[in-house]
């Protein structure tokens, strides 16, 4: 399943980045990396190597591997809490597992 636009962006500023519109001759949104002074105009990319970049480090547990179904993720930020998250696209699989630990913690 695709997350929405209100997830996606929730989620980048969970990891840290900065979004804030802004005017020149029309009105855009910038996406202000984390811990930097580089932007960007367009949302970052829901991809493995962004969310290894910029989620997984946040978290102390997390597993990412091929199953039947397609893969399988599961992390967990304290071991109490551990979403197990099946789809057929990668990203979206640790997306989801993330999210999830994400609206608990």
């Amino acid at each position: 399943m695709k997350p929405t636009d209100e997830q996606i962006k929730e989620f980048w500023e969970w990891c840290g980045f900065k979004m804030d519109n802004y005017e020149s001759t029309y009105l855009a949104t910038r996406y202000t990396y984390p811990g930097k002074s580089v932007y960007i105009h367009t949302k970052p990319k829901l991809d493995l190597t962004n969310l290894f970049t910029y989620a997984v480090p946040k978290l102390p547990y997390v597993l990412l591997e091929s199953c039947q179904a397609g893969y399988r993720a599961s992390v967990s930020a304290d071991m109490k809490f551990n979403p197990e998250v099946l789809d057929k696209d990668p990203a979206l699989a640790l997306f989801w597992a993330i999210y999830e630990v994400m609206k608990e913690v």
